[in-house]
């Protein structure tokens, strides 16, 4: 559907214009609708917050995610633009739906979404009392900031309190390292957050987990003297991989010993040590390559492919290959990374672990 957009004075946006504009776009589509043909039903179950700031550079593709989004999804979403750098405070507002196609005989399922775009810091400070009376009451409120470092701005800061979840992508960091010991200070005082590269990592995690279904294979757990993790070669995707070390790590109940140059830390499973090594990789056409677990008598791996949603699962015991065969691996878009997080309400307290694990980790 088309957008409305809302005629507002300079730093002024008067809410009930707002809901008013959205009925309109459910009145027209109504009337569109022949009686006996598809109809348009208007639902929501979450309120999700989107902020960027960048200006308007980043509405777009956040836009795009939340049209498809909506399938599964419906919901109400408040889109943010924001460029605090402009010298004359001004604020803007439209009003869309987001409908997908239904399946025959259904009805059409939208969700509806209000784009505001800021200029100045005047105009900034406006929207922090404007967020509240746009949410829909007594639904869930999602808070996704596309870029991590929005995380220090101050009125991310501000919606942060109204928010049940806050999502990240801790891979957009600058400083993807610092950023995993932030969000581990974050979850300690309470928060509940999502990061959209734990998500990323959730086909290596069940891949190698589901190795272990075999009761003769967990029997080998407890004698893991060495872990590799094969990674591309910048920072976001070694903070991915210490992610992944840190969810071995907090599964197993390893402490952590010490830290050794060239990305070694040593960790101790009872009284074994576990030598774990995280190696950059030039050739990397992923962030996580390769995954495998040395023990005393097997070996269990998974290994990247050259087809991206393709990896290959390996075990060998005694010296001789018990199996290895190609697996699938899930590679999801932004709106389906998305769209696992909105459906958590309260803590993950496995990504917490693997967390705060990994910050310590760095």
């Amino acid at each position: 559907m088309t957008a409305n957009r809302l005629p507002l004075d300079q730093i002024h946006v008067d809410v009930r214009t707002i809901e008013r504009e959205l009925s309109a776009i459910w009145r027209s589509a109504a009337d569109e609708r022949e009686p006996a043909r598809t109809s348009v039903t208007r639902t929501c179950v979450l309120n999700l917050v989107v902020l960027t700031f960048d200006g308007m550079r980043g509405v777009e593709p956040a836009t795009a995610v939340i049209d498809r989004l909506t399938a599964q999804h419906p919901n109400r979403a408040v889109v943010v633009g924001v460029d605090a750098q402009a010298a004359v405070p001004y604020l803007d507002a439209w009003v869309q739906a987001h409908c997908q196609l239904p399946a025959p005989g259904r009805p059409q399922v939208c969700g509806e979404q209000i784009t505001i775009e800021a200029r100045g810091a005047a105009a900034g400070q406006a929207l922090s009392g404007l967020m509240l009376p746009l949410l829909v009451p007594d639904l869930p409120v999602m808070l996704w900031l596309p870029a991590c470092d929005a995380l220090d701005q101050p009125l991310s800061q501000r919606v942060q309190r109204l928010a049940d979840r806050v999502i990240v992508d801790s891979m957009t960091a600058s400083r993807p390292l610092d950023r995993l010991r932030t969000l581990a200070e974050l979850t300690a005082r309470g928060m509940a957050l999502s990061d959209i590269a734990w998500g990323r990592l959730t086909a290596w995690r069940e891949l190698m987990a589901g190795l272990f279904d075999a009761a003769d294979h967990r029997e080998h757990l407890g004698g893991i003297y060495r872990v590799t993790i094969d990674h591309a070669g910048d920072d976001a995707a070694h903070a991915q991989a210490l992610l992944l070390a840190g969810w071995l790590a907090s599964c197993l109940d390893w402490q952590i010993v010490s830290h050794e140059h060239g990305g070694v830390i040593w960790m101790r499973q009872q009284r074994q040590p576990v030598r774990v090594e995280l190696r950059p990789r030039a050739d990397a056409s992923a962030a996580i390559v390769a995954l495998e677990l040395s023990c005393a008598r097997a070996r269990f791996g998974v290994f990247g492919d050259a087809l991206p949603d393709r990896a290959t699962v390996s075990v060998q015991i005694g010296g001789r290959r018990q199996m290895r065969q190609s697996a699938r691996l899930d590679v999801l878009d932004a709106a389906a990374l998305l769209g696992r997080e909105v459906q958590l309400l309260g803590i993950d307290h496995s990504y917490v672990a693997a967390l705060r694990t990994a910050a310590a980790m760095v």
